[in-house]
C-alpha cells in the first residue's frame, strides 16, 4: 500500500511536469517490490515507468557512482558520506527551496480561488 501511495501522485506529477524527475534508482527494495510493480505500473504513463530502475544491490555503487561521485553516496551504498540520508548540506538547501516554492504556489493557489479573475 505504501507504493502504491507513493507512485500514484508521483505518476500525476509527472504528467504534468515530466521533465522534473530524470531518473528515479530503487535500491534494496524488498523482493516484493518487483510483484508490486509489475501490478502496478501498466496504470503509469510510459514516460513515468521509463525513468524507474530497480537495481540490485550489489550494483548499487556501481549505477549509482555513474551520476554521482563516491562522497556523495553514502556508506551503506559503497560510497564515503558518512552523514545519514537527509542530512547533507545539498538536501538541506532542496528542501528549504522546495517548501518555499510550495508555499508561493499555495498563496497564488489561494489567491486564485478568493478571486478568480487572479491568474497563476
Amino acid at each position: 500500500k505504501g507504493v502504491i501511495d507513493y507512485l500514484m501522485p508521483m505518476n500525476r506529477c509527472m504528467q504534468q511536469y515530466p521533465e522534473l524527475l530524470i531518473h528515479v534508482y530503487v535500491v534494496n527494495a524488498p523482493s516484493s517490490f518487483r510483484w508490486i510493480w509489475r501490478i502496478i505500473s501498466p496504470f503509469l504513463a510510459k514516460k513515468t515507468t521509463e525513468k524507474f530502475q530497480v537495481v540490485p544491490l550489489k550494483k548499487t555503487k556501481e549505477k549509482l557512482c555513474e551520476y554521482m561521485s563516491l562522497d556523495q553516496l553514502p556508506t551503506e551504498y559503497g560510497g564515503t558520506n558518512s552523514k545519514p540520508l537527509y542530512d547533507s548540506t545539498f538536501e538541506k538547501d532542496l528542501l528549504q527551496y522546495v517548501r518555499t516554492v510550495n508555499a508561493k504556489a499555495k498563496t497564488k493557489m489561494e489567491a486564485e480561488i478568493k478571486d478568480p479573475a487572479t491568474s497563476i
